[in-house]
């Protein structure tokens, strides 16, 4: 019941409600059972007024009395259906919150895990791999959320059993009390089927991941393998997970199963002692035993309902504190932005002996080096060389460990983080284009006008192609961008970069992909934003350097200008 305390707390009002309306929907469910009593006394031709019958029959036939209503067939029939209308109303209404609380509990467990991971720091955010959070997003939240209404029915289900077993109570206390003690006994070996099943939910929530992380991962290199006749790995790649994730599934069932197994006859042995003895025994009028036969055989019923619930929720609840577990330690991952000055780029990015590195692993040497603004500055160099450690810093995704680097003088830490990068516009090598229309892409669903798409379009030399597809800006890409060519699809993540209007344009290795054609067509485009937007670009391509300003190679650590740099107005196109 943690989980539900939990969840309550985030949700008082909407708990409290349904909470009100399941005491108000069992409350009227009791009223109209204690209507029972007198209706059997009417059919099996006892006396119904009251006279030498038990304690609740005399209550129900006062108080319809009180209200001027006679007690006759007709009279009790009519009583007994309005409860049940009422109280069928009332218990709509409060599974109706159990259900709107589960769904809005799973929507804010996705946007709260999505914020804390927007706002953690980058080596916490790099370290997180899509499976697992796709399988959060979708598979945890979800089942977090069948638990919740597994718990909200089960306490629904037990104050059902409560009031039928104190109404129990009221018609024959002594073999209400024998059989019911003895039902209390019948739960005890439920309690091994319960923690078997909770064990069981954790392999789930652990393997559920595990393999969605895998399935993901094996997806993304599909292309080549299916090129080399080896998808058939695919299976082999997942089959360790998902046999596990079977075994735990399998343990569930088990769990399930065996609990109904062993309390379904249990219960059925302890009501039918209780109504043997009551009729054997007891001297029990006709009518009352009907009565105690029919609230007995309810309450172990709801019991046991209640309890098949439980269980449901200790499948579940595991997803729910791994979600939560995830989401704090997030949180706690938190990037720190007390810098509040506003970012002004008007003059150049200063490194000064700044030193970087991962762990033991030193990347980058107490380097110095300038990016002047309204110029195409290029960094080359080996892979590994520290090119991206660079670009990395000055987006402020990482910290220097020692050194500085200041905008225009002034400190980078000391800026507002989300203004500064505000103004940058990044376009890595690895481009991500959504299954969606090329306004979509370009906007990223924030609010741009057609003409800013269309001018961001225009600067990243992309409007040629955009304005001849069938339905313009509207036209949808396919899955990562599959109906467009690749020069096509950069300059969309380029228009991407440049629709809010950045002052710092960050190319990392944005062309190598492209064949020196496609490439040429892309800087010549991009050249005409010089003086405009400051350009930080890193590639191996040649053509990078022959058309930046300023060119820096990164190599074991260390930054130092190079020889080769020259300013064209513009790049001829290959022969």
């Amino acid at each position: 019941m943690h989980m539900f305390i939990d969840i309550a707390r985030g949700c008082p009002r909407r708990t409290a409600l349904m909470v009100v309306f399941l005491l108000v929907g069992v409350g009227a469910e009791a009223v109209g059972l204690s209507a029972l009593l007198p209706l059997l006394s009417l059919l099996v031709g006892e006396d119904a007024s009251g006279g030498g019958q038990s304690r609740l029959q005399e209550v129900v036939v006062e108080s319809l009395a009180w209200f001027g209503v006679a007690s006759t067939l007709g009279n009790l029939l009519s009583f007994f259906v309005l409860a049940a209308i009422v109280q069928s109303g009332v218990m709509l209404l409060a599974k109706r919150y159990i259900g709107f609380t589960a769904v809005k509990m799973a929507t804010d467990l996705r946007l709260a895990l999505l914020g804390a991971l927007a706002e953690a720091r980058w080596g916490y955010f790099s370290r997180q791999t899509i499976g697992a959070v796709s399988s959060a997003m979708a598979s945890e939240a979800g089942r977090a959320s069948q638990a919740y209404v597994a718990g909200g029915t089960m306490i629904s289900l037990a104050l059902q059993a409560t009031v039928y077993s104190v109404l129990a109570f009221v018609v024959s206390w002594r073999f209400s009390l024998v059989a019911l003690g003895a039902a209390m006994v019948s739960f005890y070996p439920v309690r091994f089927f319960n923690r078997l099943t909770r064990k069981a939910g954790r392999k789930q929530t652990q393997f559920m991941r595990s393999l969605v992380r895998q399935l993901t991962q094996s997806l993304q290199a599909v292309k080549p393998l299916k090129a080399m006749s080896r998808e058939a790995r695919l299976g082999a790649l997942l089959e360790r997970d998902a046999k596990h994730l079977d075994r735990a599934l399998r343990k569930h069932v088990l769990a399930s199963e065996g609990r109904k197994a062993v309390q379904y006859p249990l219960n059925a042995l302890f009501a039918s002692l209780a109504i043997y003895a009551a009729a054997t025994y007891g001297d029990v009028p006709l009518a009352e035993l009907g009565v105690l036969a029919v609230l007995l055989t309810s309450t172990f019923s709801n019991a046991s309902k209640a309890q098949r619930q439980y269980q449901a929720m200790c499948a579940g609840e595991s997803a729910y504190w791994d979600l939560r577990d995830r989401i704090e330690r997030a949180e706690g991952e938190c990037e720190e932005t007390s810098g509040s000055c506003a970012p002004v780029f008007e003059h150049s990015i200063e490194f000064a002996d700044v030193v970087f590195g991962y762990g033991d692993t030193r990347v980058l040497k107490g380097v110095s080096f300038a990016i002047p603004a309204g110029c195409i500055t290029a960094l080359i160099g080996t892979s590994g060389a520290g090119k991206t450690s660079l670009v990395d810093l000055v987006c402020a995704l990482n910290r220097p460990d020692a050194g500085s680097i200041t905008v225009d003088g002034v400190p980078l830490h000391e800026l507002d983080l989300v203004g500064w990068r505000r103004s940058i516009g990044y376009v890595p090598q690895d481009m991500f284009l959504l299954h969606e229309s090329v306004r979509l892409n370009v906007t990223l669903g924030e609010e741009f006008s057609d003409v800013d798409v269309e001018t961001a379009l225009r600067r990243a030399g992309a409007w040629g192609f955009v304005s001849q597809l069938a339905e313009g800006i509207e036209t949808v890409v396919g899955e990562g961008g599959s109906r467009l060519s690749g020069g096509q699809r950069q300059r969309i993540s380029i228009a991407r970069a440049l629709v809010h209007d950045p002052q710092l344009l960050i190319l990392d290795e944005a062309t190598s992909g492209l064949d020196p054609e496609t490439e040429a067509t892309v800087w010549n485009s991009l050249l005409r934003l010089r003086g405009d937007i400051t350009i930080l670009a890193i590639s191996h391509q040649p053509l990078l350097m022959s058309v930046a300003d300023h060119v820096y190679r990164v190599e074991a650590g260390e930054v130092s200008p190079d020889d080769i740099a020259a300013v064209p107005a513009a790049v001829a196109r290959p022969v």
